[in-house]
């Protein structure tokens, strides 16, 4: 879906001229504007009868200001679409929204069509309005389905699985909170752990079903319901959609139990909006906001404000104003929006929030990679807004027995939009928990559609550039260094030809030059080699590296033919061949080739990384007390200025060197918590090898560079502690 900072709003019709509008009670108020608002009607094709509409008023109108004034305008427009004999139309606001000067009003009794649209367009006639629309009913995107296919296929099947096992060997979405919008969560031995506070967002107790409004307990109460109670459907028992969701995207993993998570490393927020006969659009939108880290009245701030937001739901229509605003604000605040697509066999373009700006909309695709049918009209929506695909049919998750109320913990399959949606979403906290800079949502997006797997075959419908790759998409934000050049014989520098960016460009030696094509980002030990202006990979044509296999640059694949380590001054592929210039030539386009590793010149390699600084909590920046280079000399945090002490260069094996070339390292190699860090001489021991990914962790005991006064001042030393994600272990290198 594309980015963009607001989303254009169609045109306005003049409203009546002042003389007419005097003469139907509209009265043109002190600095409101002389224009109609838009009565957008799209909404009205999602049900039969409506009794709640969302209402924008103009800045600085009174109807804005004023409960009485908002009253009035209400009062004019409800007299005006009276027919008859009919008893009169009472309406009255129920509650303002977080979004600015949009309330929700609700009618006392349900009208029709024809009666709603009517009143839709007596409100937008009133000059105070700014827009009306429907609160609609969203509901989940999930269809039930018989198991036929292996227990979470989804994560590694030859043709369709998202290649999480690859993904796992380098992060697990630690330091990431998923807001997951849906039913709620019931308790589950295989969630519990990983659950963070969340917020019960459904404002009406009929629809909620635990005899209050909005309060801070997102248990799932039960979406079960009665035949015809929700329109002409059949009785249907509870689907606990949310805790099924929840245990895609973060399920406690590696516990000799159930199920794994995509990031089972991550946090999951529960925040309920759906419930009986699904959930409003107005709930909806308010709960965007404050998983986002937004303000929503009335409600406690989010303490931990979510850096991605699950939306397994939708509905039919245009894009309302009402979900586009709440999503902008969201992606503005830097949280990455998943979405359905939706499971009605039609274009996404007819389903929200999948056509929404600023959103990544998910389509379905079973075990052979084919996009999802479940029946004749059950189906995953297709068209140009879909981006990815990830599997939705038959996935296996955590669930609860209960046939209406909770009762025990469970596992179960489901199908659906609904179940590749969280898929992708775990995805994306893998790439928050990795990469060493944040990244905005427009980016996030754009990486992981241009990692995706080809599809098998071309679906029977688009539904997006291929299936989410969580190996490729992690392995290509995850190389943990700081762009350098690759120079070997003759002082030539490693080089795509001609600065070329596409798949299969070649790779040879030219003199160094300095230009794009010449930079590098190198990972930890076996880990991949990245073109900074393509970023592509340093690929082996083929897989098996034999002796005279050539290189290219290639999107990551997380294959072994894109796995790289320096051995000292050598450049080794998995197979321990080394990176060899063809002839022993160091002639500008050279080619180069794969070769049994002999130590000679022309496999001598050496990498040449840039400087650049690593802030932490609150912007600090990393820095050696003093500027002193002698072994030993504690590191503290202190106010970014750009001296010395605060330059640092990610080398191979882990190493970040500091000034004077010293190595940070944990002090005598020491693997009890509070040990500090400081700098010495290089050694090539395991204390003093890191992996900077959103974190910096020791490659001698997996624990994390810590600072224990959380940023609040200069002169903080940093130490080793046990990993937990939290903020004062969040660290982003920033090249100079």
């Amino acid at each position: 879906m594309r980015y963009v900072n607001t989303r254009s709003q169609p045109a306005r019709s003049h409203g009546l001229s002042l003389a007419i509008a005097a003469s139907i009670g509209l009265c043109s108020l002190a600095g409101a504007p002389a224009f109609a608002g838009e009565a957008r009607l799209s909404g009205l094709d999602a049900q039969p009868s409506f009794d709640r509409f969302i209402v924008r008023y103009v800045p600085g109108s009174a109807a804005r200001g004023t409960a009485s004034a908002k009253a009035a305008a209400l009062n004019r427009a409800a007299e005006r679409v009276r027919r008859g004999a009919e008893p009169a139309l009472a309406l009255k606001t129920l509650r303002s929204t977080a979004l600015a000067g949009t309330d929700v009003v609700v009618a006392d009794r349900r009208l029709d069509r024809d009666q709603a649209a009517a009143l839709m367009r007596r409100l937008a006639a009133d000059p105070q309005v700014d827009y009306v629309e429907i609160d609609a009913r969203m509901h989940t995107t999930m269809t039930p389905n018989d198991p036929s296919y292996p227990l979470q296929w989804g994560y590694n099947d030859a043709d369709a699985g998202i290649r999480a096992e690859q993904a796992w060997d380098i992060g697990n979405g630690a330091g990431v909170v998923v807001a997951v919008l849906d039913t709620g969560i019931t308790s589950h031995g295989d969630l519990n752990a990983n659950i963070v506070a969340g917020y019960d967002f459904i404002n009406d107790a009929a629809t909620a079903r635990d005899g209050n409004g909005r309060d801070p307990n997102p248990n799932d109460e039960g979406d079960w319901e009665s035949a015809g109670e929700c329109g002409p459907f059949a009785a249907a028992n509870s689907s606990w959609h949310g805790t099924h969701v929840a245990g895609t995207i973060a399920a406690v993993t590696n516990n000799g139990s159930g199920v794994a998570g995509t990031a089972f490393g991550a946090r999951v927020q529960p925040v309920r909006v759906l419930g009986r006969c699904g959930g409003y659009l107005s709930d909806i939108a308010d709960a965007i906001v404050w998983a986002s880290g937004g303000a929503v009245a009335g409600i406690p701030a989010n303490a931990t404000p979510a850096n991605v937001i699950n939306m397994s739901l939708g509905g039919s229509g245009v894009c309302s104003a009402t979900y586009q605003n709440a999503i902008d604000g969201a992606v503005a605040r830097g949280t990455t929006v998943v979405v359905a697509a939706g499971n009605g066999n039609v274009d996404a373009a007819n389903a929200n929030p999948a056509n929404c700006n600023n959103v990544i909309a998910v389509g379905a695709v079973d075990s052979n990679g084919a996009r999802s049918v479940w029946n004749a009209s059950q189906q995953s929506n297709f068209g140009a807004l879909v981006d990815l695909a990830a599997p939705g049919t038959d996935i296996y998750s955590t669930l609860n027995s209960g046939a209406t109320t909770p009762a025990a913990a469970s596992y179960g399959y489901m199908s659906g939009t609904s179940m590749a949606a969280p898929h992708v979403a775990g995805v994306v906290a893998l790439l928050r928990s990795v990469s060493s800079q944040q990244r905005t949502p427009a980016q996030i997006e754009s990486l992981l559609k241009s990692t995706a797997t080809p599809f098998p075959s071309t679906p029977s419908q688009p539904i997006g550039t291929g299936i989410v790759n969580a190996a490729a998409a992690v392995n290509a934000v995850a190389s943990g260094a700081a762009p350098g050049t690759i120079v070997g014989m003759g002082n030539k520098c490693l080089d795509v030809r001609g600065g070329a960016t596409a798949n299969a460009s070649v790779v040879q030696v030219f003199g160094c030059n300095g230009f794009a094509q010449q930079n590098w980002s190198l990972g930890d030990t076996y880990a991949n080699l990245r073109g900074v202006p393509s970023g592509r990979m340093l690929d082996v044509v083929g897989i098996n590296p034999d002796n005279g296999a050539q290189l290219q640059i290639y999107d990551a694949t997380g294959a072994s033919n894109q796995a790289w380590s320096f051995t000292n001054t050598t450049l080794l592929s998995l197979g321990s061949k080394a990176v060899d210039a063809i002839g022993g030539s160091s002639a500008n386009g050279t080619l180069l080739q794969l070769w049994d590793s002999s130590g000679v010149a022309q496999q001598t390699w050496n990498f040449n990384p840039q400087t650049g600084a690593i802030t932490g909590i609150g912007g600090k920046c990393l820095d050696v007390i003093g500027g002193n280079s002698a072994d030993g000399t504690p590191v503290q945090l202190w106010d970014c200025s750009g001296v010395a002490q605060q330059k640092w260069r990610l080398g191979p094996g882990g190493r970040i060197l500091g000034i004077g070339g010293k190595c940070l390292e944990a002090a005598n190699g020491s693997f009890a918590n509070g040990t500090q860090i400081r700098i010495w001489s290089c050694n090539g021991l395991p204390h003093q090898s890191w992996r900077l990914r959103g974190e910096i962790r020791s490659g001698l005991n997996g624990k994390c560079l810590d600072d224990p006064n959380l940023g609040q001042y200069d002169g903080s030393l940093v130490h080793m502690w046990t990993c937990h994600g939290g903020p004062n272990q969040r660290w982003e290198y920033r090249s100079n």
